[in-house]
């Protein structure tokens, strides 16, 4: 069976201190806990602290940062040709994009 699961950051796997070790090692813990499960991570955080984070794991979790306004992974298999990688993640954004919000009348 194939697992799928999703989780917050902020007081789920990240507590007052904010050490992004000890999240990476508890999403590895998670992913290899249910044969290899793919986890998702789900936050209000930016794009850069998700990469941060990431950095810490060794298996590979997706990131759905800014409340759902983009998602980003690193394995490129799943990256559309021509998507902007950041840090060696491939970035997806959903929403419209900053400047367009602040042009718009």
């Amino acid at each position: 069976m194939n697992w799928l699961i999703v989780t917050d950051l902020d007081g789920t796997l990240l507590d007052d201190e904010y050490m992004n070790s000890k999240a990476g090692a508890a999403i590895d813990t998670i992913s290899a806990s249910y044969g290899d499960a793919r986890v998702a991570l789900a936050s209000s955080k930016t794009p850069s602290e998700m990469i941060d984070l990431v950095r810490h794991c060794e298996s590979d979790p997706v990131l759905i940062f800014e409340n759902g306004s983009g998602i980003a992974w690193r394995e490129e298999s799943l990256c559309r040709p021509g998507r902007p990688r950041r840090g060696g993640v491939g970035l997806e954004c959903l929403g419209t994009p900053y400047p367009e919000v602040r042009g718009a009348r």
